[in-house]
């Protein structure tokens, strides 16, 4: 069962380290990255605390929209979930766009940018 964890500090920018690495045979076609983040954030209908997460997509060749999140190791999965693709803006070098936040809330992961592609994958939240 997935739990909402809540915020006791405020993180206005928690994505410190990145690196795209492949994490298995095959981790340049999953497009997996491992990303870690300072502090805590959110997808839909899941809060990760700080820590290292490996994105990838699920399946690239029959279902390019699906995401998935999990522990550095794999032996948890946090997320899987549809998205949306969307194009990198031009001079995005972060993998991932963060929402703005108000102090004490945790902030969406909006979108993930594969290293080295020109797409990238919008969460689908649900509207508040």
């Amino acid at each position: 069962m997935w739990t909402r964890i809540s915020a006791g500090a405020a993180f206005t920018a928690v994505l410190l380290i990145v690196q795209g690495v492949p994490t298995h045979a095959g981790g340049a076609a999953n497009h997996a990255s491992v990303l870690s983040f300072s502090g805590p954030v959110e997808l839909p209908g899941v809060t990760l605390g700080g820590g290292s997460y490996i994105f990838e997509l699920a399946r690239p060749r029959r279902a390019p929209d699906v995401v998935t999140v999990t522990s550095v190791n794999r032996s948890a999965v946090y997320y899987i979930g549809f998205t949306r693709e969307v194009e990198r803006p031009r001079g995005q070098s972060h993998p991932v766009v963060l929402s703005e936040a108000a102090p004490g809330a945790v902030p969406q992961v909006l979108a993930w940018y594969p290293e080295g592609e020109t797409f990238g994958l919008r969460f689908v939240y649900k509207a508040r």
